[in-house]
């Protein structure tokens, strides 16, 4: 017991074993914890690199096929770019001034496009004509959850008919899951 006790540095000082033991712990933390930590977000930032990369040659791609230049401020008369969106836009827009409200409340009750969401009514009143164009407001009361909502707007963005939505109002529907009651109102153009 002597033995022990004389051994045994009373005032707290760490013995050079201690201190390499203590040194080399703080080397494994931290190149653990750059490992875990600052490696994934060095490769994140390289992957948004990219990404920026991509979306300005795709940015230049569209502006040199719209046949605008850098700097350009002037309004673009026709629209080169993807011809059978083109064609899809133009076909429904045509079909839009025959019978915009067939077409249209066929479109925003179609199945695909609803999802979830459940449709109260489409409120679609006269037409209103002008110069070669024809505008067709709307008017709906949709019933769904909050993301449901969100994802049905982003498909009416989709839909092959050159529309506006002009005002959403969203209330709480009252019930336990969260739903909410919306209103949307929009217009749809033809020509």
């Amino acid at each position: 017991m002597n033995l022990f006790l004389s051994k045994l540095d009373w005032k707290g000082l760490p013995n050079k074993r201690e201190k390499i033991i203590f040194i080399v712990a703080i080397l494994v933390f931290a190149f653990g914890f750059f490992k875990s930590c600052a490696g994934p977000s060095f490769r994140a930032i390289s992957t948004i690199k990219e990404e920026m990369t991509e979306a300005k040659q795709n940015r230049e791609e569209i502006v040199g096929a719209l046949g605008v230049k850098e700097g350009q401020k002037t309004k673009i008369q026709k629209w080169n770019g993807a011809p059978e969106k083109r064609e899809k836009y133009n076909a429904m827009a045509h079909a839009l001034i025959q019978n915009s409200n067939i077409i249209l409340m066929k479109e925003l009750s179609n199945p695909v496009i609803t999802g979830d969401v459940k449709i109260d009514n489409i409120n679609l009143p006269d037409p209103l004509p002008e110069e070669g164009v024809i505008k067709q407001p709307w008017k709906m009361n949709i019933f769904a959850s909050f993301i449901s909502v969100g994802e049905y707007i982003e498909r009416l963005e989709n839909m092959p008919i050159l529309m506006t939505i002009d005002r959403i109002k969203i209330m709480s529907a009252g019930d336990i899951y969260g739903h909410v009651n919306a209103e949307l109102e929009g217009t749809a153009y033809g020509w």
